[in-house]
């Protein structure tokens, strides 16, 4: 069975690890495989080599991160797993949820929004999913600076109905 699951993570992690130097896909084999025997997204959790300290492995891990445009790449794979399945009637799901961090200061696009379990207005952010058939296509945060929902909500729609339908969506 390890085996089993070992071969699935390496074939589906091929096309995202294409044109990545080998120190790149290095690190993120080390990564997947980390996240999986350790259940955690921490990346000095990550480190599996002895002989470096866990701090060291963690820097390498986010500096290789940062280089290796992984949100296109996993983009491209989950559209193409998804083109095939895009029917007339297939529903492409699209949900802006606003997640509140009162005490957060550091977080990117951090914003005034609805706290609706509390009912006020407090600090926080706004997140974007577009999802088609239990896949995840797109999850972002949404950049309230240089942008409006309504934009970017137009843009997406308009990128993946030309994706799936090959002509202009007529809706807009």
């Amino acid at each position: 069975m390890y085996k089993y699951i070992q071969d699935t993570i390496r074939n589906n992690s091929r096309c995202i690890t294409a044109g990545m130097t080998k120190p790149q896909k290095k690190s993120f084999a080390e990564i997947v495989r980390g996240i999986f025997v350790e259940n955690t997204p921490i990346l000095r959790h990550l480190a599996q080599d002895n002989t470096k300290t866990a701090k060291k492995q963690g820097e390498k891990y986010s500096y290789h991160l940062g280089n290796m445009k992984l949100r296109e790449r996993v983009e491209e794979f989950s559209l193409a797993r998804v083109k095939n399945e895009v029917k007339r009637n297939t529903i492409i799901a699209y949900d802006l949820t606003d997640l509140s961090k009162e005490s957060s200061k550091k977080i990117p696009y951090l914003s005034r929004v609805f706290d609706g379990s509390e009912g006020r207005i407090t600090n926080g952010f706004v997140l974007r999913g577009v999802g088609v058939n239990n896949m995840l296509l797109k999850l972002e945060m949404h950049d309230g600076e240089n942008y409006t929902q309504n934009q970017i909500r137009r843009r997406i729609v308009e990128y993946y109905a030309k994706k799936f339908c090959k002509k202009r969506y007529l809706g807009l």
